[in-house]
């Protein structure tokens, strides 16, 4: 998923477990350094014990059964090979804890590496190469995936893992909202001028019922897009020299959101804020950029447990002037490049991004998947009506898969600019209302300042 807790909470090293004794019978005898030698008599022949791959990811006591579910089928898989154990950490500690490890040269065999740290890290020669691993595999290949999956695990031109959790964005419709009153789902071709006049028209300021929310005061994710539909660029040239937040592009994009925000009235912020308990999983948000499985497990579960729903509908990104990209990212399993036995922590790897795990991520809903496969989608969305869930898997393969979505490429200083954009974002959108172009010539001079360093 891309929600993913940043923390800076102090590093901390995790060391590989070792394994002396399984339960279900199967031995953990040491590995002697010498080939066995013959039985005499009655001696029984002396069994190697599988061999243990450890493999690390962020998480909690909630999440933890999707990722047992991960370990128990792969150990029923391998079973007198490999034994896989799992390291979860915290997702508030999670990078200090795995750089801390990297640093002791004691990471976990397999661990998570995020979109956001994958240039930096590889940059560090902190990760494995893993390219002609995938050209000699029999279990992945860069044929089986998404290309948004293919560029997610990619950088240089080089693989350096293999893709956990990719997921794309959408623009997900309440049609109740809609319905209401009497106001017709837009087109697929639709416009950013329809989408804000849309939100105005969706706007129940009584029943605090908001037409949007406000994609452009991110700093990251969502805004990426945006901006790129309006200039054909992110925060950065592609020399990763000079910053773009500034562009007239940019600007227009800002100020459009701004105008909603203040004189429409349309998203909510602090100064016009939504009702307690009546937010997106309630209907009181009738557009707002999602990610494709929001309504896996988050949603459905929540209908469940309020005993309430609504009409939804996956949509296409409103049109800027220059494109209608849709965000996406993923994140990989990485190897470290001075892992000793690199070819043992492949095999939990390549395993990772089979058709076996697929199938189990499919299952538990937990991250849909990254191969166009029908079936799979069928079962990730497995608890919604058939026509709900046909409706949305067309939507994914036949049009957000099919052009729309496009990975995002994170650059190597990319946490050293989100701290200024989001003082910056805080003025333009803030009580302040400081205009955007005052506001963004001041952060592209100080991003401008990062990329020199």
């Amino acid at each position: 998923m891309s929600y993913l807790a940043q923390g800076r909470n102090g590093p901390g090293v995790t060391r590989r477990r070792v394994v002396l004794g399984m339960s279900g019978g199967v031995g953990a005898a040491a590995l002697a350094g010498c080939g066995p030698t013959a039985p005499s008599g009655n001696e029984a022949v002396p069994s190697r014990a599988p061999q243990e791959v450890t493999w690390s990811i962020y998480g909690d006591q909630t999440t933890r059964p999707f990722f047992d579910a991960i370990t128990d089928r792969f150990n029923q898989q391998n079973a007198g090979k490999h034994v896989a154990v799992l390291n979860l950490v915290a997702g508030s500690e999670y990078i200090d804890k795995t750089l801390a490890a990297l640093a002791a040269d004691a990471p976990s065999d397999v661990f998570l590496t995020y979109a956001q740290y994958k240039p930096a890290w590889v940059k560090k020669n902190l990760l494995l190469d893993v390219s002609s691993r995938f050209r000699t595999s029999k279990v992945v290949n860069t044929k089986m995936y998404y290309q948004p999956v293919v560029d997610a695990i990619s950088y240089q031109g080089k693989q350096w893992g293999t893709p956990w959790g990719y997921n794309a964005t959408m623009m997900f419709i309440v049609v109740d909202r809609f319905t209401e009153r009497n106001i017709a789902l837009p087109s697929p071709n639709w416009t950013m001028p329809d989408y804000a006049a849309l939100a105005k028209r969706l706007t129940d300021p009584e029943k605090k019922i908001f037409g949007t929310t406000n994609a452009a005061n991110v700093a990251g994710q969502s805004m990426f897009s945006l901006m790129w539909n309006y200039g054909k660029h992110y925060w950065v040239d592609a020399n990763e020299t000079k910053s773009l937040v500034n562009s007239e592009g940019a600007i227009e994009m800002f100020r459009a959101f701004q105008d909603m925000q203040f004189r429409d009235m349309t998203v909510p912020w602090s100064g016009n804020p939504p009702k307690p308990e009546f937010g997106f999983n309630q209907g009181a948000i009738a557009m707002s950029i999602q990610y494709t499985s929001v309504a896996s497990y988050n949603l459905v579960n929540t209908f469940e447990k309020q005993n309430t729903s609504f009409a939804w509908k996956m949509h296409t990104f409103p049109k800027g002037p220059k494109d209608q990209q849709h965000f996406s990212q993923g994140h990989i399993w990485s190897i470290a490049k001075t892992h000793k036995q690199p070819d043992r922590a492949w095999v939990m790897a390549e395993w990772l991004g089979s058709m076996e795990a697929e199938k189990v991520w499919a299952e538990t809903g937990r991250t849909p998947p990254q191969v166009p496969n029908q079936e799979l989608w069928s079962t990730f969305f497995g608890r919604w009506p058939a026509e709900t869930r046909k409706e949305s898997i067309d939507f994914i393969l036949n049009t957000l898969y099919k052009g729309k979505a496009v990975n995002f490429q994170y650059w190597s200083t990319f946490y050293d600019c989100e701290p200024i954009m989001k003082a910056a974002l805080a003025d333009v959108y803030g009580p302040k209302q400081v205009p955007p172009k005052t506001a963004m010539d001041d952060a592209a001079r100080k991003i401008d300042e990062v990329l020199r360093r």
